[in-house]
């Protein structure tokens, strides 16, 4: 029940914040790429306890991670305890995870404690990358991680690092459309 939930639509307008949300939108997220837009995704509006929140409850182990083509559709059902949500990159035509998650309090941090944030779980994300995700290939999408860039080179991930001239692709800037281009060139060429 919406009531209980406090999911009560994919979108509605929330008068505490006054503007329009959807059932997954979190300014206290910041995702690390994406389409020109600060505001990630998270599990923060659902009141409820999932399935998979139980499952990681329980203490019995096992790892809880959503897979689909919407945001919500993944994120949603694995509740605020899943190990991952994997969902499209809908309007670049790729498929996006979550690996590097910083949350962080303001804008103002995101040039400050950012770069720390994912220093400090870098290696943490190459384990995961290495053991779990198992890509063919890790592309950067976001200035933000040109400032670990070198760090990232090194972590020895098991694949090619997809690089825009040396530097991540800047889906995160304003010319979104020439970044996609650039990106969907070079993956292209990296896969014949």
């Amino acid at each position: 029940m919406p009531a209980k939930s406090g999911i009560v639509s994919n979108q509605w307008w929330d008068r505490a914040e006054g503007k329009a949300v959807t059932s997954v939108s979190d300014d206290k997220v910041w995702l690390l790429g994406g389409t020109g837009s600060a505001e990630g995704s998270s599990p923060a509006r659902l009141l409820v306890s999932t399935v998979g929140d139980e499952l990681k409850n329980s203490g019995k182990g096992g790892k809880v991670i959503g897979i689909s083509l919407k945001d919500r559709s993944a994120i949603l059902p694995g509740g605020k305890k899943a190990d991952a949500a994997h969902a499209e990159f809908q309007r670049a035509g790729f498929f996006l995870t979550h690996i590097l998650e910083c949350p962080v309090e303001s804008e103002s941090a995101m040039t400050t404690a950012l770069p720390s944030l994912m220093e400090q779980r870098l290696v943490a994300v190459a384990v995961r990358v290495r053991r779990s995700l198992k890509p063919k290939r890790v592309v950067l999408i976001s200035r933000a991680l040109e400032t670990i860039l070198e760090k990232i080179a090194a972590l020895q991930l098991g694949c090619p690092l997809i690089l825009d001239n040396g530097k991540p692709f800047v889906l995160d800037g304003s010319d979104t459309q020439k970044a996609v281009a650039s990106l969907r060139g070079v993956v292209g060429a990296s896969a014949g």
